[in-house]
C-alpha cells in the first residue's frame, strides 16, 4: 500500500511491542493467524472515509476516521485513546464493504502515534456483539505466546533453581564497570536452592545479579529481597563478573512463582 506521508518530527513515535499475558498450559485451539501481530484491538465506529487525524503525516486518500468505543487490547501508553478518534488504515476491500457509521471489531497493529494514533488494519469483525469472546480469545492467545516464550527461556537457562533468597549483597568494586547511562545499580541476591531442576549436579548456594534500578530499561527487570520464594531462571554472567560461579536475571519471565513449578518441569522434560 502506498502511503503518502511527511517526515516524523513529534518525539512519541513508536511500534508497539504485545506485552504478555498470565502463564498457562497453551492451547491448540487458539488462532494464530487472526491475533498475531495485533496490539491494538478495539470496538469502534467508522467516522468518515478518505479522512485522517494525523493530515500532516498520513495522506487522507488513503485512511479513515475511527472513533474507539472501547478498548479491548492496548500496548502501553495507548488506553487514553478510549473515547477519540484515530486514523485506521484499511485496504481496498474493507474501503469497498464498509460504509460510515458502520461499528465492528477492528483488529489492527499500531503504525504511528502521538497526538493521535494511526494503525493498520488487520481484520474487521462485524459483528460488534462478539466482545465478550474477542476477549476471551485474546487471553488466551496471549496466554499461548507467554507460555512458548517462557518455554524458550527455560530451554535456554543455564541454571533452573526453586528456593528461597537468603540475603542480599552490595556490589563490590571487583565488579566490571557498566559502560552506559543506564546502570542497572546490580545487587547480587544469595539463593538457598530447595530443588535443582535445571542442571545435573547439584548446589548449596546460588549467587546471581540483578538490576536494582527503576530505570526504563530495567524497571522491569525482577527486584529481590531476603524472604523472596520462587523459581529462579539463571544465565552466567560473563559480562557482569568475572566470577565464573555467577549468574544473572534480568528477564521478567526469569522469576516465576513456586505455583509455575509443574509447569517448567514439563518444559524440561
Amino acid at each position: 500500500m502506498r502511503l503518502a506521508m511527511r517526515k516524523l518530527h513529534f518525539t512519541a513515535v513508536s511500534v508497539c511491542i504485545v506485552c504478555a499475558a498470565a502463564v498457562c498450559t497453551p492451547r491448540q485451539d487458539v488462532t494464530v493467524t487472526r491475533y498475531e501481530g495485533a496490539d491494538y484491538i478495539f470496538a469502534g465506529t467508522l467516522i468518515k472515509l478518505s479522512a485522517s487525524t494525523m493530515p500532516g503525516y498520513v495522506s487522507a486518500e488513503e485512511a479513515s476516521i475511527v472513533r474507539v468505543d472501547r478498548v479491548l487490547k492496548a500496548s502501553d501508553g495507548h488506553e487514553h485513546f478510549e473515547g477519540k478518534e484515530i486514523t485506521v488504515l484499511l485496504n481496498e476491500d474493507q474501503k469497498t464493504n464498509l460504509k460510515e457509521g458502520f461499528s465492528g471489531i477492528f483488529i489492527t497493529r499500531t503504525w504511528l502515534f502521538g497526538n493521535s494514533l494511526a494503525v493498520l488494519a488487520k481484520a474487521i469483525d462485524q459483528d460488534k456483539s462478539q466482545i465478550e469472546k474477542v476477549q476471551k480469545d485474546i487471553k488466551e492467545y496471549e496466554a499461548d505466546q507467554e507460555y512458548r516464550m517462557l518455554e524458550s527461556r527455560v530451554m535456554s537457562a543455564d541454571l533452573i533453581v526453586y528456593g528461597k533468597v537468603e540475603k542480599i549483597e552490595d556490589v563490590k568494586a571487583t565488579r566490571q564497570p557498566v559502560e552506559t547511562e543506564h546502570d542497572p545499580q546490580y545487587r547480587i541476591a544469595i539463593v538457598i536452592p530447595e530443588e535443582v531442576l535445571k542442571r545435573s549436579a547439584s548446589v548449596d548456594t546460588v549467587k546471581f545479579y540483578f538490576a536494582s534500578s527503576d530505570d526504563i530499561q530495567w524497571y522491569k527487570a525482577p527486584k529481590f529481597v531476603a524472604g523472596s520464594e520462587g523459581i529462579f531462571l539463571l544465565r552466567r554472567a560473563p559480562d557482569v563478573s568475572k566470577d565464573q560461579g555467577a549468574y544473572t536475571l534480568l528477564h521478567p519471565l526469569d522469576f516465576q512463582e513456586g505455583s509455575k513449578l509443574d509447569d517448567i518441569k514439563r518444559m524440561i522434560k
